[in-house]
Parts: structure tokens; C-alpha cells; sequence
């Protein structure tokens, strides 16, 4: 029994890729029990996208869907991608009454605010079908549905789907029947989610690609390359992937598949062209310097004009900001994964100096302070006996999603000064004309 498409409950899942075992399990299995297979979104990329565009259409899926479900694992909560996920989830709840229902996927702290909520365990020693039906009542929806059950084998129906049609879609590939291979993939994929390869899901990204069909062939490779880790396998899906990639003209994801691929196969001629293309598209784009003028923009005045190479691999996430020290001698950089990091650039040596890890969320801007004075304003000032006149031009400014921002020492992590009056994620700080003071942008 399903849902009718006009009550039937519009659902957006948050989570890490890491959990996608457990997750395009969940997802098919909702989308039976609504009879709709859009009624759910899914990313199975789970935030490796990056990039300002794929967040717009994260937010604008996120606000569409009546109900925000997040997979609750050690990895969930270790991604800033889920927290501000679960931030803007909160805000549409307030604004909009929208349904938060979390899902304890992997044992882990609960977030206070989640706990809040009626959560559902899926954690052991609860089975699937029992956790599945406890999610069912809460969007109140018919319980006793059969599962695809992918926690377990396929039953002997199942397996024998499996064996037969495998061969017929490697089958029709093989004869570049494309439609074919969509069509027989597509029925595995509904009928027994639990039981479908990587394997699977390239081939139909690949028959969608030769179709030209792109955004079909994104979602499917997408998929394959969640649920891939053999190195071999992954390179030639990456490959596939940028072809799609550069006709949507989706240059950060381009870019960061790169990257990825010359960590596996370190000065290949084909992923450095690739690599190459995309910065210069970006740079086209005005969304990141090319690669001859990074320096000729980025540098302080003091700089003299000398165009260097250095890369610094030491952040975990989506790099956010990036600002010269007053000397000209060190860099910080501020980081999704929640921490600025200070690094040597004289001799490009990229030795990192400290790291500060203060904050709790995504650090979207960063400024060195030459000198910050004495702020007498009991209001802006929280950390009020800090405040003193400084003149080492050491001193940092980091602004974040946690509507904070931060002023420390940046050869020892000392912290200065919290500024907390924010009600938004901090975008951006600002220097006054005279280049003391600080103003914020959010």
C-alpha cells in the first residue's frame, strides 16, 4: 500500500557518503513505501561536490521538502557539510514548520538540538525491518511493508533477478544498446537496491552519457563512485565523471576530481590537463585566479612581484579563505574542517606554524590584524580583560558559521577576543580605511 503523490510527504536525507551502504538502502525503500521516485533526495555524494552552485541546489531542495531526515554516524557529525545542513534545517523549521526526524545509523553522541527530537535507532540490537517500521509511523505512513532488506542477502527471487539480468545489461553494453542497459539497470536498482554494484551503476551512467543525457548520467556515476574504493576502478569512474562534469560546466567538481586522481597517479599528463582546464575555466569564471596570476593579485604590496609554485595539502576540507600575513612571510588559511591553519610561504617552504581549532563550524573568512587597539565598548567586546593594545602584527581575525568571530595569537593560539552578537554565519570581516578596526560582513 502507498501514499497518495497529494499527501505524500516530500523528504530530504542529510549524511556523510561514508554511510551510502546504509543510506540508498533507506532511500529505495522509502521511495516504495511513498510510491514515488522523487519523493526522496538523496545526494550520494554526501558534500564531496563543493562549490557554491551545488550548495544553491542543496538549499533549494532542502527548502522544498517538508521533512529533513540526517543518518547520525561519527562520520555524520564529523562533516561540516551535515552541520550546516542541520543548521538550515532548523531555520526552515522555525520559519516554516518544517519536520526534522534524526536516524541513528552508527552508535555516537546525539546533538543536543537533535536529541530533542524523536530519534530513530537503527543501531544494533534493533533490526532493520523494526527501525524501518518505527520511521514509517513517525511519517505516518502504512507499516508492514516488505523491505528490499539490503542489510541481508537477497532472498532466492532476488538473487536469481541478479543473475540473469547482470549478464544481459554487460550484454547489451557490450553492443551499445543504451537504452537497453537503462532500462534492465533501472529494474535492478528498484527491485533489489542491496544487491546492485558499482559495476551497475557505471554502466548506466555510461549508457546515459553516450545518450547524452547528462544529468541522468551524473546522478548514476555519482552512485558508482560512492560505493567504489579499488583504485583502478575509481580512476576510470573519475574519467567518466569529468566528461559529464565539463558539459553541465560544473568546473569546482572537475577540479576536485583532478585533484583526487593525481593523488593516485601523482604527474599523469592527462589529470594535469584536465586540472589545468578547470582552474582556467574557473578563473574565466571569476571564481578562482589563474594560474599565472595567483600571485600577481593575491600578494601584499610589500611582495615583491615573483611567480612561485607551492601547494598545502594539510586541510581536510573545502579551503574557504586565504590571507597574507603584513610581512609577506606566512599565510592562514581557513578551512570547512573547522581550523585556520598558519603556514610558512618565504622559500615556500609551507611549514605550517599552528593551527587553531577553536571553532565550531565551517571558518568562511580570515584577516591579519597589524595592530588592534583597546575597544572600550563593554557590548562588542565578550572577552572584555583581554582586550589591550597589541602592535606584533601576529594577531588574526577568523569569522565563521558558528556566528562567532575569533581574534588569537598566531604563533601561539592565545585567544584574544570573541565577538557573539551575530544571529547568521559570518561571511566575511573587513578592515576600516585606516586599518585598525574590523568590520563584519554577514
Amino acid at each position: 500500500m502507498t501514499t497518495s503523490l497529494q499527501t505524500a510527504p516530500r523528504i530530504f536525507i542529510s549524511h556523510s557518503h561514508k554511510d551510502n551502504g546504509f543510506g540508498l538502502t533507506l532511500v529505495q525503500d522509502l521511495r516504495q513505501a511513498l510510491g514515488d521516485e522523487n519523493a526522496v533526495w538523496y545526494d550520494a555524494k554526501g558534500g564531496l561536490h563543493g562549490g557554491d552552485n551545488w550548495w544553491t541546489r542543496i538549499k533549494e531542495e532542502l527548502r522544498a521538502r517538508s521533512v529533513f531526515m540526517v543518518i547520525l554516524s561519527p562520520d555524520a557529525l564529523a562533516s561540516p557539510w551535515v552541520i550546516d545542513e542541520i543548521d538550515l534545517a532548523w531555520h526552515h523549521k522555525n520559519a516554516d514548520g518544517k519536520r526534522i526526524i534524526p536516524i541513528l545509523y552508527r552508535p555516537c553522541p546525539v546533538p543536543d538540538d537533535l536529541a530533542l527530537r524523536h530519534v530513530i535507532s537503527f543501531v544494533t540490537p534493533k533490526g532493520y525491518e523494526e527501525a524501518f517500521n518505527e520511521l514509517l509511523i513517525a511519517l505516518e505512513l502504512p507499516v508492514g511493508m516488505e523491505t528490499k532488506g539490503a542489510l541481508g542477502k537477497p532472498d532466492d527471487a532476488a538473487e536469481e533477478l541478479v543473475q540473469q539480468t547482470i549478464p544481459q545489461i554487460q550484454a547489451s553494453f557490450a553492443r551499445g544498446n543504451w537504452s537497453d542497459v537503462i532500462q534492465k539497470a533501472g529494474l535492478l536498482i528498484q527491485q533489489v537496491p542491496g544487491a546492485v554494484t558499482h559495476d551497475i551503476y557505471s554502466l548506466q551512467g555510461i549508457a546515459y552519457l553516450r545518450l547524452h543525457d547528462y544529468e541522468h548520467a551524473d546522478n548514476a556515476l555519482n552512485s558508482a563512485l560512492a560505493l567504489v574504493s579499488d583504485s583502478e576502478a575509481r580512476l576510470k569512474l573519475l574519467n567518466e565523471h569529468v566528461e559529464v562534469l565539463s558539459f553541465l560546466e560544473r568546473w569546482q567538481e572537475v577540479l576536485q576530481h583532478a585533484s583526487e586522481a593525481l593523488g593516485l597517479l601523482p604527474k599523469d599528463p592527462s589529470w594535469l590537463t584536465i586540472r589545468a582546464e578547470a582552474l582556467d575555466r574557473l578563473a574565466g569564471l571569476g571564481l578562482a585566479p589563474s594560474r599565472s596570476m595567483f600571485l600577481a593579485a593575491a600578494r601584499p604590496p610589500t611582495m615583491p612581484l615573483q611567480i612561485s609554485s607551492f601547494t598545502y595539502h594539510n586541510h581536510t576540507n573545502w579551503v574557504c579563505d586565504v590571507t597574507w600575513s603584513p610581512d609577506s612571510k606566512y599565510i592562514a588559511s581557513a578551512s570547512a574542517d573547522r581550523t585556520v591553519h598558519v603556514w610558512e610561504w618565504e622559500g615556500t617552504s609551507g611549514k605550517r606554524l599552528f593551527t587553531y581549532k577553536r571553532h565550531s563550524r565551517r571558518i568562511n573568512a580570515v584577516a591579519w590584524l597589524p595592530d588592534l587597539p583597546t575597544n572600550n565598548d563593554d557590548d562588542a567586546m565578550i572577552d572584555k580583560s583581554a582586550a589591550q593594545e597589541w602592535s606584533d602584527p601576529m594577531w588574526i581575525a577568523s569569522a565563521g558559521n558558528d556566528k562567532t568571530v575569533h581574534i588569537w595569537d598566531a604563533a601561539t593560539g592565545d585567544h584574544g577576543l570573541t565577538y557573539k552578537d551575530h544571529s547568521r554565519p559570518v561571511l566575511s570581516l573587513a578592515r576600516s580605511p585606516h586599518g585598525r578596526a574590523h568590520s563584519i560582513g554577514k
